[in-house]
Parts: C-alpha cells; structure tokens; sequence
C-alpha cells in the first residue's frame, strides 16, 4: 500500500477514535512531504523517531533564537550554548515522544504496519 493510502488510513482511524488535531497532522504530513520525506503522522511514529525528529527540530531553532536574543548578548561561550541547546532539545523531545506514545495507546490505535491490512 502506498503512502497517500495509508496516511488517509491513519486519519480516518485518528478523527474515529476521538483525536481532535487530526488536521494538525495531516499539515505536518503535506508539510514534510514537499521536502521529499514520508513519515507517518506522530501517533503512529516510533518512540525514538519521534524523539529524535522533535528535539533535534526544537533543539537547533530554539538554540537559535536564545543565542540571538539572550546568550550572545550576555556573553555565553559556544559550548554552554551548545550544551544547553541539547539539553533543551533532549528534555523537549522525551516529553513530546512520550506524550504521542501515552495518546497512541489511550487511543488504541494500529501500528502504521498494521495499516490496511
């Protein structure tokens, strides 16, 4: 089953069992198929895929905007930026991994596997 299919599959199965931001995914979805990627929405991710594709993401924009705003102005060196950019992206990835895998199981949703079968 193609991608397309599967990914409609996921967001009839999300708006049956209640979720209500199914069209949040369904953006993400077209969002990261213009740069050529074929994720599954957050729900049906793995654990690790979702942590590391949200704390990375968060990590490096977040870590931006403080080194503009806030630590080079107060005279941070590089590596305690750094530090704290990873810091910063772990803790956001774990919640926002372990926030999708908690939603998946109340839902009781299939795996993407499991999809059209």
């Amino acid at each position: 089953m193609d991608y397309d299919k599967k990914l409609e599959l996921a967001l009839k199965e999300l708006n049956a069992k209640g979720n209500n931001i199914s069209d949040v995914n369904l953006k993400y979805a077209k969002t990261l198929m213009r740069f050529g990627f074929r994720l599954p929405p957050p729900h049906y991710q793995s654990f690790w895929c979702n942590l590391v594709s949200s704390g990375s993401s968060f990590g490096v924009i977040w870590g931006a905007l403080m080194w503009f705003m806030l630590w080079e102005p107060a005279g941070k060196t590089f590596v305690e930026c750094l530090t704290l950019m990873v810091m910063g992206g772990a803790l956001f990835g774990l919640l926002n991994a372990s926030f999708y895998r908690l939603r998946r199981k109340r839902l009781g949703l299939s795996t993407w596997n499991e999809l059209g079968k």
